[in-house]
């Protein structure tokens, strides 16, 4: 979250300032840490919260509706249900630039093994009327609380930035639907473009504290496809009367 707020204020920083910017960004550093270590157990109770109520791709209700009172909180103006159970939240703050900042929100058909206090235990049905688990796998929990914990950091630090930020919560990011629902409702008619986009996601194959970026596409796309198979089961591949190879 510190780092998020970061690079926004060195975005909301082509705007002209007197002072320049790595004098600016030394100083209200420390204002954004000490804000999270006040913000921090909330947002934490949050995470943990959205991960134990995991919803599937185009059934994120819930955690839409949260998301939007969470962002009221924060002082934004806030549209819910855009594109599905999108969610979409505006903050103006004098003449500048505009930035977007995505998370996603839902979750995989997993079973939860993890044992931990606040695993999700939640079951429904998926788009073929299977019954499934539903799990955080993939962090949209953690991309979500980041994204209220930001929205919280720049809400109260508009002294140092003028512009505007729109926070969005997109839905079935993983089955790659959400993003043209929202395009599709008119996400950048109805509401302010963006000139800055941050597609926010948590990734484990790096040590905590790093933030890793890129322009344009990132990481990998959404595909979904089913098959089925018999064979003789075995521990080892080679022991099976058929293997499957990726």
């Amino acid at each position: 979250m510190i780092r998020v707020s970061m690079i926004c204020l060195c975005a909301f920083s082509q705007t002209a300032w007197a002072q320049p910017l790595p004098q600016r960004l030394a100083a209200v550093k420390p204002v954004i840490e000490q804000r999270l270590d006040a913000e921090l157990p909330d947002l934490v109770a949050l995470y943990k919260h959205f991960h134990s109520h995991a919803e599937l791709s185009l059934q994120e209700e819930q955690t839409g509706l949260r998301l939007a009172k969470e962002l009221r909180r924060a002082g934004f103006e806030v549209t819910e249900r855009f594109g599905g159970h999108g969610v979409v939240g505006v903050l103006k703050n004098g003449a500048g630039p505009t930035i977007l900042v995505r998370a996603d929100m839902d979750a995989l058909p997993i079973v939860e093994e993890t044992g931990l206090a606040y695993a999700s235990k939640v079951r429904t049905r998926d788009a073929d009327g299977r019954e499934v688990g539903v799990m955080h796998a993939c962090g949209h929990d953690v991309n979500v609380a980041c994204l209220v914990g930001t929205a919280r950091m720049l809400s109260g630090l508009d002294k140092h930035w003028r512009g505007t930020l729109v926070f969005i919560g997109q839905p079935a990011e993983e089955i790659g639907a959400g993003a043209r629902a929202m395009l599709d409702a008119g996400l950048f008619t109805k509401f302010p473009r963006p000139e800055y986009g941050l597609a926010l996601h948590c990734d484990g194959r790096y040590p905590h504290g790093t933030v890793n970026w890129r322009a344009g596409r990132c990481r990998r796309t959404s595909i979904r496809w089913t098959s089925s198979s018999a064979a003789r089961g075995a521990t080892a591949p080679r022991r099976t009367s058929r293997s499957i190879r990726s």
